[in-house]
């Protein structure tokens, strides 16, 4: 239910473009932060003649960045596109959307190559997260990590096992960088029900987690 939000303060520029104004390009920071959150993000706007005079604020709506097929059929076949924030796409299409195998390439070095369906994430997929160096290997569902999948962190930190709309959620392994082990289940990211540890000496205990 965790819902960040984010304000952003636009000031008109003469001639520019109605796409390019501050209010539009808010929809764009609302549509990268929910992709790389894969959840809900509020974002809204304020019209401002200046920077002390702002008007009321509205929340902004979420809008995908233009693309340019550059390459190949980019309706029903195999094609590339290039979005205007410099992300591009290359692989199968369907009535325009992006279906079947393919590689997307965020403007920022994020790489997902996968299945998708319905222009989503979709089947089985793999994603590195920019520099961070965080990688997700398993199954997606709407652009969201469910099913069977394994994470891990630029440390060395690793969870293996379910996931449901990109949560850790039901039975699964995180392996910690000492060594130590939590295997049992999970709900929403976080230890639920019964599990075993095992420590990093090799000691182990069995722990029940309990609202």
């Amino acid at each position: 239910t965790w819902n960040p939000e984010f304000e952003v303060h636009s000031i008109a520029v003469r001639g520019a473009l109605p796409d390019e104004s501050g209010c539009a390009l808010a929809s764009l920071v609302k549509y990268r932060l929910e992709l790389e959150a894969m959840r809900s993000v509020t974002v809204w706007c304020r019209p401002c003649t200046t920077l002390q005079a702002c008007g009321d604020k509205h929340e902004v709506e979420k809008k995908n960045p233009k693309a340019k097929c550059i390459e190949g059929d980019c309706q029903n076949g195999q094609g590339a596109y290039t979005r205007a924030d410099g992300d591009i796409y290359q692989g199968g299409f369907k009535n325009g959307l992006k279906d079947g195998q393919g590689t997307y390439t965020w403007a920022d070095g994020a790489i997902y190559q996968g299945g998708f369906k319905n222009g989503k994430a979709d089947g089985h997929g793999a994603k590195t997260f920019d520099s961070s160096g965080e990688k997700y290997q398993g199954e997606y569902k709407n652009d969201k990590m469910d099913g069977q999948g394994t994470y891990t962190w630029a440390d060395g930190q690793k969870y293996q096992g379910e996931w449901k709309k990109g949560l850790q959620d039901g039975q699964g392994t995180m392996t910690y960088p000492s060594g130590a082990k939590y295997q049992g289940g999970w709900k929403n990211d976080l230890e639920d029900g019964q599990g075993n540890v095992t420590l990093s000496n090799g000691d182990q205990y069995k722990v029940w987690h309990k609202e």
